[in-house]
């Protein structure tokens, strides 16, 4: 863990992408500060992105049958994390990346689960083999769920913008019978656990615009359905999916307030 003095202020962002199939979310990716690097969980990614400039593109999958760490996707992920933090992965010229994605956590969890089951079998002295994929109690619950935070909590130590894209489903609020849109993520913690480790969520959706043609936008402020959030200023309630052109707006913002400020004291 990094020093309070050695962490810069506001060089560090999460942003959680949330939206179904087919919206847009991997599109979106290159919109975020150069350079990017994607690491791709749903294994197609490469077709949404084909010809953007400043992006690292790696795709990750696991390996059947397991019969070492190396097999599992996220074990390969957080070695490029690690290698990331250490500057010893970069982009080709040198140049350290500033934005890190996760496309998609629906599809990286899992492989997080597979991970930590075959070292749980190992340590029990289970062959070297992943002999199932589906926990047996709390206990493999829980170490689960802890090394999906880890994971998360090794990238928000990056400088820059750490982003995941996640699937959504809707739910029924038990307490007001209220329907609420949520990552579609393993377990009962981290579809809730992970939107409030972010600075930003964003819900990504086609709406229909004055022509009635459709678009494609992102929720950036709460609603009964979802709790968005943002820590831009100057966002409307639905955005373009551009990310540099909110964080321009953001910076427009910030100085006419700060001028306006300025000017009434």
């Amino acid at each position: 863990m990094p020093l309070a003095s050695e962490v810069k202020a506001g060089t560090r962002q999460t942003v959680i992408v949330m939206g179904k199939s087919g919206v847009g979310k991997t599109t979106t990716l290159p919109t975020f500060p150069k350079p990017v690097f994607i690491a791709d969980f749903d294994g197609h990614g490469m077709d949404c992105i084909a010809g953007a400039e400043d992006v690292w593109y790696e795709c990750y999958a696991d390996k059947f049958p397991a019969s070492e760490y190396a097999d599992f996707a996220w074990y390969q992920f957080r070695l490029a994390m690690l290698e990331i933090t250490e500057e010893r992965l970069t982009m080709p010229d040198g140049r350290p990346f500033a934005t890190i994605c996760v496309d998609s956590m629906t599809h990286a969890v899992p492989s997080a689960e597979r991970f930590t089951l075959f070292k749980v079998h190992r340590e029990r002295g289970k062959p070297g083999e992943l002999v199932h994929d589906i926990p047996q109690g709390y206990d493999d619950w829980n170490r689960i769920t802890e090394q999906v935070k880890s994971g998360i909590n090794q990238m928000k130590l990056l400088d820059g913008v750490v982003v995941f894209t996640c699937h959504l489903k809707s739910v029924m609020d038990e307490f007001d019978a209220r329907r609420e849109i949520m990552p579609n993520l393993f377990g009962g913690k981290l579809p809730q656990w992970i939107p409030s480790a972010c600075s930003d969520v964003y819900y990504m959706r086609i709406m229909k615009d004055a022509n009635g043609n459709a678009r494609r936008v992102w929720q950036v402020h709460p609603d009964d359905q979802v709790e968005c959030k943002t820590c831009l200023k100057g966002c409307e309630m639905f955005e373009a999916p551009d990310f540099s052109a909110m964080l321009r707006k953001d910076a427009e913002w910030r100085m006419k307030n700060s001028v306006t400020m300025t000017k009434s004291e």
